[in-house]
């Protein structure tokens, strides 16, 4: 009878560990899951926006826009991720001023915007690697080549003139203009913003890209 009762306290004492340390984990879970950051955001719909691109024809293809820009403008947002507040999510938005185009239908001297999400937080819910974000870091008075897409292309609609633009990736979409490293009048030099991008823009791609 002493060893069943020995064998109970053994079976329960075993069992309230097991709970214990279940329970631990799902805190442990709930409290890590309430701000999300990770290294890429990724467009539901929208495939060519946070993927790899092998090369700078790739990028170009992809690419409803292709210009160089200047920086006037930066500032903070937030908006709910679909019908709820539940999930909230956090953008900088770039005033760009355009001085060249390369590709498409924007013109010089006009100002678009330039939306990067930078943080998804939610309260009740784990957010899957589609919402998880990275951005590039770009200056207030610096020049960029940027290839962007128009916010457009998430709901499928056609493109218009002026709308909010998105990076094709956060590490080969933007690439950053140096004039004084030009050793002609009206050139530049071109560097990547990004350590990771591996490809390399060079002024001949963009005359290139110009007169197709």
């Amino acid at each position: 009878m002493s060893t069943i009762i020995s064998k109970s306290k053994y079976l329960l004492i075993i069992g309230l560990v097991v709970l214990s340390v279940g329970s631990a984990f799902i805190v442990r879970e709930i409290l890590s899951t309430k701000v999300v950051e990770s290294t890429e955001f990724t467009w539901p719909g929208a495939p060519q926006i946070g993927r790899y691109y092998e090369s700078i024809q790739n990028l170009e293809a992809n690419a409803n826009n292709i210009f160089l820009a200047m920086v006037v403008g930066i500032r903070d947002g937030e908006m709910a991720a679909g019908d709820t507040e539940v999930v909230r999510r956090f953008y900088k938005m770039f005033d760009l001023e355009i001085i060249e185009v390369y590709k498409g239908m924007l013109q010089p001297g006009d100002v678009v915007e330039l939306m990067q999400m930078t943080q998804s937080r939610s309260y009740f819910i784990r957010e899957e690697n589609r919402d998880y974000y990275r951005t590039t870091p770009l200056a207030h008075g610096n020049e960029y080549i940027l290839f962007t897409r128009s916010v457009s292309v998430l709901n499928r609609h056609n493109p218009h003139p002026n709308e909010p633009q998105l990076l094709l990736n956060s590490w080969q979409a933007a690439y950053r203009v140096d004039r004084e490293a030009a050793m002609v009048q009206d050139a530049f030099g071109l560097s990547n913003v990004d350590e990771r991008n591996d490809l390399v823009l060079a002024v001949y791609d963009l005359r290139v890209i110009q007169e197709r």
